[in-house]
């Protein structure tokens, strides 16, 4: 009877023993260095696989309402002193008669940027992370005098000269602005205001999700701002 019994329970043992030793094994495979770094691999492209790239751009309409919010984009500022002359007199009596003669060292400041409301959506080229825009003409927006540092060296009058002209220093202070302008149109102002809106507007872009972006500059230069 006895010998039955431990038969019995010889044939019951074995089976669960097999079962708990591959158990065992299994664990021991999936928790060596070799198989955690499969399984990890494993995990990792499937979370990669699962996941979904959403990629959102700025379309040309949008671009251009943000840009034509900067309006006037002033880019650049030039700082010019210049000695100015005026005169009037009476032709028939000449300058030691009649002159009124005016000598002015004036300092003047120069604006220049770029008018972005100008802008249209006609103006940018939109292809997935590439814009191109074609921007308006830098042009002069002010002109003015710098009164601190702008005075009347020398006033002369001719002999029956009795009332001086009181319009001659102004109209000393608008040939000063008229010549500060052409100055800074003549020289390299425009293209450094150019220069400066491209820099400027260049991180604005990229926030947009721009990658590659390019600049045209219109080759057309804009009438003179009125002097201020």
């Amino acid at each position: 009877m006895i010998r039955r019994w431990l038969a019995l329970l010889g044939r019951l043992v074995k089976p669960a023993l097999l079962c708990g030793l591959s158990v065992v094994v299994s664990l021991l495979l999936l928790t060596s260095p070799a198989n955690r770094l499969l399984t990890d691999a494993a995990v990792n492209s499937m979370r990669v696989l699962s996941q979904r790239t959403t990629t959102a751009r700025a379309s040309a309409p949008l671009i251009v309402e943000r840009l034509q919010a900067l309006n006037r984009l002033e880019t650049v500022r030039q700082v010019s002193s210049q000695i100015v002359e005026a005169k009037s007199s009476c032709p028939l009596l000449g300058d030691f008669l009649s002159g009124d003669n005016l000598l002015m060292s004036t300092q003047a400041e120069v604006v220049a940027g770029i008018d972005l409301a100008k802008l249209s959506p006609a103006d940018l080229i939109v292809e997935d992370d590439a814009v191109t825009v074609h921007l308006p003409a830098p042009q002069v927006f002010s002109v003015r005098l710098i009164d601190d540092n702008s005075k009347v060296h020398l006033r002369r009058h001719g002999l029956l000269v009795r009332n001086p002209d009181p319009d001659l220093e102004r109209q000393t202070r608008l040939q000063a602005t008229a010549s500060a302008r052409e100055a800074a149109l003549q020289g390299e102002l425009l293209e450094t205001a150019r220069a400066n809106a491209e820099t400027s507007l260049r991180p604005l872009l990229e926030a947009l999700g721009f990658r590659q972006i390019a600049f045209q500059a219109s080759q057309t230069e804009p009438a003179a701002t009125p002097a201020a």
